[in-house]
């Protein structure tokens, strides 16, 4: 999860776009896209698959998870992976077909919805599906990747070792932000959008985090084209045990600017409170959040497969953003909120809120608030920040 700038691959999509588990009879992979309306509720899509090439194994399946309006979920439903399930190795194109034809590539529009009773297609630019009374179907324009605009060279979130099975789960943003136009229709009520902010990542690998907590908003009041993205998780790394990683990353599209934040101070509640505090070089960032409902209850992978209740998810957080350029050296110091100081030189580049933030906690459960911080020291730099060319070996690397 340490944002470290790296570049893979000669194309601008987000390296790890594609495919991970051809040649890996145990392991997961999981897609999670997020649509919010300017003027109406929230949508969120998630996909996974299960031990693909293992079909005696009980985790062995494809899953998909609906939410919508108040948070409702569709709930899980696991089919078998088989020849109904498709995936491109190099892009972001992948789908799942449980009752019409099996398909093998994208499908247009009309005739997904000619032969495909039951099942879904997500690309970069394309998000079609039906699920029992609710079906979906619009374009998505990518905006900011994971590292610039859409012309700009895109990165790793987790640096060049996240093409290795080492250091699993590993984990990408695939679209920091992205406009939607077309339509959703949720158990009866149809909602048209258009130009709607969208979000996209992913996750894979065959180990899982022993907890972890997740803050995502494209969508601050008055502020388009600013995407928000944290996430930190406690996760196992091998001859070292359990370690806690974090990272914040910040897109401003309007000034081309991309802030990764791989030094990270945090304390989460076990529900309903969020602050994590970021330096990167000369600039910080805080961020700020909570909730007032319940949430609801998701599904994620662990060791023994899809499990249910083990996270818990909002689209309604109350967030706060701010990002300031700092005068002098001023570290992150344990124990207290870094704040800018005009007096000091500082300089404030963006103070950012919002009501519709995605929220999330998982794993554990803990009952005290979690207080933890990583930081990138100077020799993992080095060895995260080599120009590693993997895009020369990228048609052996499954994902790249």
């Amino acid at each position: 999860m340490l944002a470290i700038l790296i570049a893979v691959g000669p194309s601008l999509a987000p390296p790890h776009s594609g495919y991970h588990l051809r040649g890996r009879k145990r392991g997961f992979e999981g897609w999670y896209h997020r649509l919010t309306l300017p003027s109406g509720p929230s949508f969120a899509f998630v996909y996974s698959i299960f031990d693909p090439a293992d079909e005696d194994s009980p985790r062995h399946g494809v899953g998909v998870q609906l939410f919508g309006p108040d948070e409702q979920a569709s709930g899980l439903r696991i089919a078998s992976a088989g020849d109904a399930f498709w995936a491109d190795e190099h892009a972001l194109a992948l789908g799942h077909t449980t009752l019409g034809v099996a398909l093998r590539r994208p499908a247009p529009a009309k005739a997904f919805a000619r032969f495909v009773q039951q099942g879904w297609q997500l690309t970069s630019t394309r998000h079609q599906g039906k699920c029992d009374d609710i079906s979906w179907s619009y374009d998505v324009e990518p905006r900011l990747g994971w590292g610039g605009g859409k012309d700009a060279k895109q990165y790793s979130t987790a640096g060049w070792l996240a093409a290795l099975p080492v250091f699993e789960p590993h984990y990408q943003i695939l679209m920091a932000h992205g406009l939607a136009s077309g339509h959703v229709s949720w158990r009866g009520q149809r909602y048209d959008f258009e130009s709607a902010p969208a979000y996209t990542e992913k996750n894979w690998g065959g180990a899982f985090p022993s907890r972890w907590f997740w803050l995502q908003c494209n969508a601050f009041d008055g502020l388009p084209g600013v995407a928000l993205t944290c996430a930190g998780g406690a996760r196992g790394v091998p001859l070292r045990g359990e370690e806690d990683v974090a990272m914040i990353g910040v897109h401003v599209e309007r000034e081309d600017a991309f802030y990764p934040f791989p030094n990270v101070r945090w304390s989460v509640s076990p529900w309903g409170s969020w602050r994590l505090d970021g330096e990167y070089e000369d600039v910080r960032v805080s961020v700020t959040a909570s909730c007032d409902d319940a949430g609801t209850l998701v599904a994620c992978p662990t060791a023994a497969g899809m499990t249910d209740g083990i996270s818990r998810e909002t689209f309604n957080g109350k967030l706060e953003l701010r990002l300031w350029r700092i005068a002098g050296s001023q570290p992150i110091r344990s124990g207290s909120c870094p704040c800018p100081s005009e007096e000091d030189g500082d300089t404030i580049l963006l103070e950012a809120s919002t009501e519709r933030a995605a929220l999330e906690v998982g794993g554990g459960p803990w009952e005290d608030v979690w207080e933890g911080s990583c930081a990138v020291g100077e020799a993992e730099a080095v060895v995260l920040g080599a120009d590693v060319p993997l895009e020369a070996i990228s048609d052996w690397i499954p994902g790249l």
